[in-house]
């Protein structure tokens, strides 16, 4: 009895300087709360200079890059949801082709949370309410130069939602920050979402240049003291929003106004220093689509050059396979039947087969053709585009 007592004190003891302890720890805790870190820029403190305009716009651009390429997002929600391609190996991949969506895959369930799509949309909604706070506290930011940066920030917004409507349908509707406050708000109709997104794009187009830092009219000057090698390719411009306008009518089956979008982009390319390529540059490792070039009409680039490169968020990394490169088997592939149903003609310089049917253009478009798995080689930039 004695010694359980002495024990029975000292586990107290211990228990009352553990308490003693963590109300000290608590109260310190209560004071550190009670003091804005130094380490935190405040939303107050965080839109008064040029530097702070320029982050703001190039991070709605980023958030938008990190939704697609998330898990391969934008290829697996296209290109492998339509069901053309197969994959060999990978269950996920196949529930997605046979429209198993609910299947329990950690791929699957990362890409039915829309939580980077509404990244997106807040990222711009912070933008827009807070910018005009950089014009009145920095005279270095310019009326044109604030023009335009909305003008990408309500565009990208827009084919935010576009994007979102194409893969869910019906989404919640959110068109203000709301001070960071996020509230449960019921799903608006897709044809709705749809109407403003066309609407909000048209009015975007209106300020956006065909060129920046190329002498446009609506963007004179070095935009953010840049080339404009810094920016084509790179920046959405008047022409892209017409571009994805045309694919937003298609969408809407509004032919009419599919061909009258598209004839803009058709009259005014040039104006965007953009061009046409050839199928050997559209195929090469380091051709078109290596790096941000002006011909790329809107694009996310993983710029190695920069050392922004990645490995996923491209679609080598689901085709590609031996021989092009050090895997045994690739992710998804399309079929050697599927191939030739789409490549009929004998002249086309793409990919044909002779009349013995071996394949004219080896290496362009596919590799391995009467292989196993057929690879997709069309898009085949690794690394800094020589490898």
């Amino acid at each position: 009895m004695k010694t359980r007592t002495n024990n029975t004190s000292s586990e107290m003891k211990n228990i009352l300087y553990i308490l003693l302890i963590s109300v000290v720890a608590f109260s310190s805790c209560n004071k550190a709360l009670e003091t804005d870190s130094t380490r935190v820029v405040g939303e107050k403190n965080a839109w008064n200079t040029v530097e702070d305009a320029r982050s703001g716009i190039l991070g709605v651009y980023a958030l938008t890059r990190a939704a697609l390429s998330d898990n391969n997002g934008h290829w697996i929600y296209g290109d492998v949801r339509t069901g053309e391609f197969l994959s060999p190996k990978r269950q996920d991949l196949k529930a997605v082709i046979g429209n198993n969506l609910n299947a329990s895959y950690p791929v699957l369930e990362s890409l039915s949370d829309w939580t980077r799509f509404y990244a997106i949309v807040n990222g711009a909604n912070v933008f827009l309410e807070n910018i005009a706070h950089v014009k009145e506290t920095d005279k270095r930011y310019t009326s044109n130069n604030m023009t335009v940066d909305i003008a990408q920030a309500r565009f990208l917004r827009a084919f935010a939602y576009f994007y979102m409507v194409r893969i869910w349908g019906d989404v919640p509707f959110i068109t203000s920050s709301d001070e960071g406050k996020f509230t449960n708000k019921p799903r608006e109709s897709q044809a709705r979402i749809l109407a403003w997104a066309e609407q909000e794009i048209l009015k975007a187009a209106a300020d956006m240049p065909f060129i920046y830092s190329g002498g446009d009219v609506q963007q004179p000057t070095d935009y953010y003291n840049e080339t404009s090698g810094r920016w084509g390719g790179a920046l959405a411009t008047k022409v892209t929003a017409y571009a994805v306008l045309a694919h937003l009518a298609a969408w809407n089956s509004d032919y009419t106004n599919v061909a009258k979008y598209a004839k803009f982009v058709e009259d005014n390319y040039g104006r965007s220093a953009g061009g046409f390529t050839s199928t050997g540059d559209l195929s090469n490792s380091n051709g078109f689509f290596y790096n941000k070039n002006t011909r790329q009409m809107f694009g996310f680039n993983s710029d190695y050059g920069h050392v922004d490169g990645s490995s996923t968020g491209h679609i080598e990394e689901l085709t590609l396979a031996e021989p092009v490169m050090t895997k045994s088997i690739p992710d998804i592939y399309l079929p050697k039947d599927s191939i030739l149903k789409y490549f009929n003609i004998g002249k086309d310089q793409r990919f044909a087969v002779d009349t013995l049917g071996q394949a004219k253009y080896d290496g362009r478009y596919f590799t391995n053709l009467n292989g196993k798995y057929p690879i997709f080689s069309k898009i085949k930039v690794i690394q800094g585009g020589w490898n």
